[in-house]
């Protein structure tokens, strides 16, 4: 009878660690880590003449609150402000993370670029864990650029007009 109690005891462990084995292949990294997702577009890639450009964020929060969550623009190749919106100002991206706003769907920034071409991306801080996030770089272009293309494009219709290749 000794035999069968030590043959339980020894099964019985042995399924319990499995148990736990199984579970942290099946759940990996860790348990109370959240899925969040970030990402930004916009519909325009030149800036108006005030060098204002509208950015929407796409995220995916997973119960994790927007306040908790501050956005910080970031711009290669140029300088950027963005606008916040309960207070009415722009704020610089070299501004302590404490001064960004919150995270929302819908935001107005302002470039000013110091070639033709820059990438725009927004970082996110999750102000509880200290974590940092960045989204996909948004290509932007400058108005002089664009001039510069639309010159040479209507340059080039108008000589293949000249010389009858459209008619």
């Amino acid at each position: 009878m000794d035999m069968y109690k030590v043959m339980n005891k020894v099964l019985f462990h042995l399924l319990f660690l499995s148990c736990l084995i199984l579970l942290f292949i099946i759940i990996p990294g860790d348990i109370s880590a959240r899925q969040v997702y970030f990402d930004a577009m916009s519909k325009n890639k030149i800036p108006t003449v005030k060098g204002e450009i509208g950015v929407t964020v796409l995220y995916e929060l997973d119960g994790v609150p927007e306040d908790r969550l501050r956005l910080r623009p970031v711009l290669k190749g140029g300088t950027v402000w963005m606008l916040d919106p309960e207070k009415e100002v722009w704020i610089g991206t070299n501004e302590a993370w404490e001064s960004m706003p919150s995270l929302h769907s819908n935001v107005k920034i302002k470039i000013f670029l110091g070639s033709d071409i820059g990438l725009l991306s927004l970082l996110v801080q999750d102000k509880k864990l200290g974590k940092v996030y960045e989204t996909s770089g948004i290509l932007v272009r400058s108005r002089r650029n664009f001039e510069r293309y639309l010159r040479i494009l209507n340059g080039n219709i108008l000589q293949r007009r000249l010389d009858g290749k459209i008619p």
